[in-house]
């Protein structure tokens, strides 16, 4: 695992507790949209909307006060509430318009992941915008700096956010409820929800357990590396794509898509070199037939003088 944290630039071991925005990030490096990433900077926006978020959410405590039932009765919502509101309109972060009826339609089985700013939180940074891969990134790497107790979770085809306080420290008793912030504003779904949206689970999903579960710092590294494989796959970098998905399954071993994944782009990518080895068979071979053609010409050979 050394080249991994060569990648990385960070000693596994220390991933617990490492900032999940500088990660992605480093998931991205080299990736196409991704050319022009300067993490420091980027990770100073990060700072600064976090600070504009606890400043807004201090500054509008009284509607919570006032009005507890507008946020559910919980104040941790209502700090949700206004992560997400001062991310999407002081600091613009969205769904990249472009992308919305490919990556937000159930239909669509392959989208093209080929830019890494849809795929990556600098998209929401630097670019046109995010999608369900990155939004929710982004949403915990600037909730976390506020001490937010916040979980990536994923469900077939889309991630989301969890607030999971199960010991209470942050308003004194145990909470722990979902967060949707794919889209404009806030909403908050039961587990069970996502059992059917964005897609229906399968009965391999069920039986294996995937989904649902807040990730652990290895789960969403491994996460990240796995989008990072399918940018590269659908750039046609077939080889650095394996060794994304590589790192995945070595991160989390009991994860089998990453091993399935890597050995059907293990497939694809010896797929490409056969027929690349069979088209310069061919054209060898025509090349050969072209030359002893020539050479069997009455026109080209040479006669003797009588």
């Amino acid at each position: 695992m050394s080249d991994l944290a060569e990648f990385i630039g960070l000693s596994l071991v220390a991933i617990d507790g490492y900032d999940v925005g500088a990660l992605n990030l480093r998931c991205a490096q080299g990736l196409p949209g991704a050319e022009d990433i300067n993490e420091d900077r980027l990770l100073d926006w990060m700072d600064k909307a976090a600070k504009q978020v606890q400043f807004e959410t201090s500054r509008h405590w009284y509607r919570f006060t006032e009005s507890p039932h507008s946020y559910n009765k919980s104040a941790a919502y209502f700090c949700c509430y206004f992560l997400l509101q001062v991310l999407q309109e002081e600091f613009g972060v969205r769904y990249n318009p472009a992308r919305v009826t490919e990556f937000q339609d159930p239909k669509c089985f392959d989208p093209d992941f080929r830019d890494s700013r849809d795929l990556f939180v600098h998209g929401m940074i630097d670019g046109p915008g995010g999608t369900c891969a990155s939004m929710p990134v982004l949403y915990v790497a600037v909730g976390r700096r506020l001490g937010y107790p916040l979980k990536l979770v994923e469900s077939r085809g889309h991630l989301f956010v969890r607030w999971e306080d199960l010991e209470g420290k942050c308003f004194g008793f145990p909470e722990r409820f979902n967060i949707e912030g794919a889209g404009e504003g806030i909403a908050s779904y039961d587990d069970e929800h996502y059992k059917n949206w964005p897609e229906p689970w399968t009965e391999i999903d069920e039986a294996e357990g995937w989904y649902l579960k807040s990730m652990t710092p290895q789960e969403e590294l491994a996460s990240f590396l796995s989008t990072r494989g399918d940018c590269l796959t659908d750039n046609g970098r077939l080889v650095e794509a394996i060794q994304a998905y590589e790192w995945a399954s070595i991160l989390v071993p009991s994860d089998k898509r990453y091993l399935q994944i890597r050995a059907q782009t293990q497939h694809k990518y010896q797929l490409q070199q056969d027929r690349q080895t069979a088209f310069l068979s061919e054209m060898n071979q025509r090349n050969r037939e072209r030359r002893d053609g020539l050479l069997t010409r009455p026109d080209l050979t040479s006669s003797k003088p009588k």
